[in-house]
């Protein structure tokens, strides 16, 4: 039940309230923008239907190939320039006839070709390769925009719809999360109240909690010794998971699945036996703590004083079988420590 005071505590609940609210408000501007985009498409869409040529309706992807079908038509122009400046220098090297002119024309001789016939060979691929595209784009823009149009008018609506609903299921179990809390922990937060909480008060409210278990689900029905692993294995019948049905009847669909409501051994004897059982459990637990006393153990007595901790907070059958409080007896019977070491 610690556990579950410190990793569900207030202000984590409070912190994920603020988390799914800033959701909420991102998958609303998700939604304005995908209403902007939807008016944008259908204006497109009427454009287009009536053969109206506007460049601001030019989709992205059409208006790269534009782009790149004007850059290599600029490229074109650019390699002319080039062989007229290229043509314009051999004139100049072919009055001197030296090697380095030579060279120099052997170079511009190539360069020529290259802007002549490699570059514009070049340039037509990748033109033809651009007409093909746009081409495409004509061919299956219809479709393209129809789809975009669907995706905006239903699929986003819905997929929006169900992620809010899910953001608002969170945030409702938060909230009643947070009002569970309030009644699990009335010190406030922090290691030493969440202590506090724990002892002092946690087995009061679980003890109440249990026996409304009790009532309103059980119906009053005594569950015999079933909350005990060993007895209901002696007596061959199931055990009841007691404590995690009360946990879960605390904090509903929150509840941890491996996390427990435990009460203290006269609560855990009421639901077994009865009233009966109240008086035998507390008589058996009478008895073992003068065995304690009169042993004049320190070191039992300060082993017990742990155990009965535990069974203020837990079933009595657990605290002797489980956890070893009934060894703990037996071995005080032949371990006695010597009386000078116990005066000292």
């Amino acid at each position: 039940f610690s556990k579950m005071g410190q990793i569900n505590s207030e202000s984590v609940a409070l912190n994920d309230i603020k988390n799914l609210q800033a959701q909420k408000i991102m998958l609303s501007e998700v939604a304005k923008s995908g209403q902007i985009t939807l008016s944008e498409l259908m204006t497109q869409r009427m454009l287009a239907e009536n053969k109206v040529d506007n460049p601001k309706y030019v989709p992205k992807d059409v208006q790269v190939l534009l782009n790149e079908q004007k850059n290599f038509s600029d490229m074109r122009a650019l390699g002319r320039k080039y062989v007229e400046d290229f043509r314009m220098q051999l004139k100049s090297y072919e009055i001197d006839a030296s090697s380095h002119n030579e060279e120099m024309k052997k170079a511009l001789n190539k360069n020529i070709e290259f802007y002549l016939l490699e570059q514009p060979r070049q340039i037509s691929i990748m033109e033809k390769m651009i007409e093909d595209n746009l081409k495409k784009h004509d061919n299956n823009g219809g479709t393209s925009l129809e789809a975009q149009i669907k995706f905006y008018q239903l699929e986003q609506p819905r997929q929006i719809s169900v992620t809010e609903k899910g953001i608002q299921e969170s945030l409702n179990a938060n909230f009643v999360l947070l009002e569970r809390l309030k009644k699990y922990n009335i010190f406030g937060q922090g290691q030493i109240n969440y202590a506090i909480n724990r002892i002092l008060w946690i087995p009061y409210v679980t003890a109440y909690d249990w026996l409304g278990f009790f009532h309103e689900r059980l119906s009053g029905e005594y569950l015999s010794g079933r909350t005990s692993g060993l007895i209901a294995f002696i007596t061959g019948r199931p055990s009841f998971p007691m404590e995690s049905l009360v946990f879960n009847y605390q904090f509903g669909g929150l509840a941890l699945t491996t996390a427990a409501a435990n009460a203290n051994f006269l609560v855990d004897a009421f639901v077994n036996f009865g009233w009966i059982g109240v008086m035998v459990y507390a008589g058996f637990f009478a008895v073992i703590t003068l065995i304690v006393v009169k042993q004049g153990n320190p070191a039992m007595q300060a082993c017990y004083y742990y155990f009965a901790l535990q069974a203020s907070m837990g079933g009595l059958s657990g605290v002797l079988f489980s956890n070893g409080m009934i060894l703990l007896i037996c071995m005080a019977f032949f371990m006695r420590p010597k009386l000078g070491l116990v005066m000292h």
